[in-house]
């Protein structure tokens, strides 16, 4: 059974990740800022530049975040599929032709593997964290419609941000507290994806790939349209078998009726992520990243496609300008997922 969110917690004792980042990268930008006086909140130009400047600010920094969190998906995915020991174990000059034959095999389910598994990870931490900050980033705008005090653009800064920069807010120093603990236990949830939730998603990708691949020939043809294709129908039935995306992220449980901070915030993340929309735009970014990693591959035997297949595993997980990362952080889906997010409904 899968423990309560808060047993959760307890156990994962680890510093918050991406809060501070997210958080502070509004806040650098907000200081920035000229503090004069906007209009009234009742005016449409001024709700709407608030709207767009929270907005903005704070998916910049969520992309810095993804950036700062991908190695270590990179370091689960490699050390879980690791078809390097398996390479070297080929290497040896004194293997029977059975073990031999075994071990190709062992290296096609994993070279393939580790495909998959980059390609759906790194697509749920950056919708997951895309998701999250989207939800913050509203509450900062309701917050802001909702104050009665001077309608400067420090005046909307959310509780957390206060003690950066030394506003005065309408709440109490308790409730402010509570607030800035729950925003950070819900961003928590992006590190039990980083430390748990990868591996199961792992053990999924195994399961399907050791199935569905057993029959494929090592001396079968193909060219890089049918490499993919045969990836993405793996992609496509792993889709079908994995459990709904927030469970790799947010576990708590169904019957758990709290209506704590903390769990209000996590079911708002779980609605979206299982949401049509999340699944979609899922289901395109990991595409982008199993046609980008069959560019190179030539028309030949599968064995022999499997070390360009490997290789662009290093190339799926390079950073900086024009990387595979910062190409789907551009993405217009992934843009319309996070203002989707934005603009969802309370609970």
């Amino acid at each position: 059974n899968r423990m309560s969110w808060w047993e959760l917690t307890k156990r994962h004792k680890g510093k918050i990740i991406a809060g501070g980042a997210i958080i502070g990268g509004a806040v650098a930008i907000s200081m920035g800022m000229n503090q004069k006086k906007m209009e009234s909140p009742q005016d449409e130009a001024a709700v709407q530049a608030r709207r767009h400047y929270v907005f903005d600010a704070n998916q910049s920094a969520c992309d810095e975040s993804i950036r700062e969190l991908a190695p270590s998906i990179f370091r689960i995915v490699q050390g879980r599929f690791n078809v390097e020991a398996l390479t070297r174990q080929l290497q040896e000059g004194n293997l029977t032709s059975e073990r031999k034959i075994e071990l190709w095999n062992e290296l096609k389910m994993t070279v393939i593997g580790r495909l998959l598994c980059l390609s759906h990870a790194l697509s749920l931490l950056t919708l997951t964290l895309k998701a999250q900050i989207s939800i913050l980033a509203a509450d900062i705008v309701t917050m802001s419609s909702g104050s009665s005090g001077s309608n400067t653009w420090w005046s909307w800064i959310p509780p957390s941000m206060t003690s950066f920069i030394g506003g005065k807010g309408e709440m109490s120093a308790e409730e402010r507290r509570r607030n800035d603990t729950a925003r950070q236990v819900f961003l928590r949830a992006i590190e039990f994806f980083t430390q748990t939730g990868v591996l199961e998603l792992a053990n999924v990708v195994e399961d399907v790939v050791k199935r569905e691949t057993k029959d494929v020939r090592l001396d079968e043809v193909r060219d890089s349209e049918e490499v993919l294709s045969l990836l993405n129908s793996l992609s496509i039935k792993m889709d079908e078998e994995a459990a709904p995306l927030s469970a790799y992220v947010a576990p708590i449980e169904k019957d758990d009726t709290s209506r704590d901070s903390v769990t209000l915030l996590l079911r708002r993340l779980i609605v979206l992520l299982d949401g049509q929309q999340c699944r979609e735009t899922n289901a395109k970014l990991g595409n982008f990243y199993l046609s980008t990693s069959t560019r190179s591959i030539s028309r030949g035997a599968l064995a022999t496609q499997l070390s360009s297949l490997s290789s662009s595993f290093t190339s799926l997980t390079r950073l900086g300008l024009d990387s595979p990362l910062e190409n789907s952080l551009c993405s217009s889906d992934v843009h319309r997922f996070a203002i989707h997010a934005f603009n969802a409904p309370s609970l």
